[in-house]
């Protein structure tokens, strides 16, 4: 199990969050990706407008504005890069040459050394299909580059999988939960603040019970925590999403 806190976590490093709607990473990687900015280059790739969860009858473009104002001040309270890809699956159902193309083009730019991307067993069909797309633009990548699964709300992880931990004080809870309140259409429908809260308060406590070992007899760590996977390349292309 790798342990991360502020003072040992990642530098120098161009970064890439796979966000399937525009909250995705402030609720699931918000603490973390707050400390990795700090000496990082992070971008925000908001894979579908996620218009559909504005309620409402207003017309499908002010929605996708709402969502998108939203995520740009999610992205500067967390300091971060966004990329609106707007990618067509979201409306077709299927994604296409189109969207895979879209990712791929923005990869070869920003050539990430890490990115970061929702667990392979994520049941939300808009998660599973980004990640299914992200795989496909990375078949010809050249680099190196370390893939970092996170957990979200629609799949947590399983106690064995997952070797990666970020923790992190209430300093930082406070930026996270700030950047999630930033999307107050989607506050409206659901308190993700809570859950998010309550679910890295329980990371902390599981991690240092159960995945650094010693049950209990670690120094004291600090109030929360948000878990990974993490893989080389080539055994994340190895995956079967579907």
């Amino acid at each position: 199990m790798k342990i991360f806190f502020k003072e040992n976590a990642p530098k120098r490093k161009k970064i890439v969050v796979i966000s399937p709607h525009p909250d995705d990473m402030a609720i699931s990687v918000g603490g973390t990706i707050s400390i990795l900015s700090e000496k990082n280059k992070v971008y925000n790739f908001v894979m579908t407008t996620g218009y559909r969860g504005v309620e409402g009858n207003k017309p499908k473009i002010e929605k996708i504005k709402i969502r998108e104002k939203e995520c740009m001040e999610e992205c500067k309270i967390l300091k971060v890069n966004q990329l609106f890809l707007r990618l067509d699956f979201y409306d077709r159902g299927i994604f296409s040459i189109r969207d895979v193309k879209k990712v791929s083009d923005e990869l070869s730019k920003i050539k990430p050394k890490i990115i970061i991307l929702p667990h392979r067993k994520d049941l939300h069909p808009t998660h599973k299909t980004s990640v299914e797309i992200l795989k496909r633009a990375l078949q010809n990548y050249r680099g190196n580059i370390d893939l970092w699964e996170y957990e979200s709300l629609w799949r947590l992880f399983a106690n064995n999988e997952y070797n990666l931990s970020f923790y992190f004080p209430e300093s930082i809870m406070e930026k996270k939960l700030k950047a999630i309140l930033a999307h107050k259409s989607q506050i409206k429908r659901n308190r993700y603040d809570v859950a998010a809260k309550s679910l890295s308060a329980l990371r902390s406590v599981i991690v240092a019970e159960q995945g650094i070992g010693g049950y209990g007899k670690k120094k004291r760590l600090p109030p929360y925590a948000e878990v990974f996977r993490k893989s080389k390349l080539q055994e994340f292309l190895g995956v079967s999403f579907f």
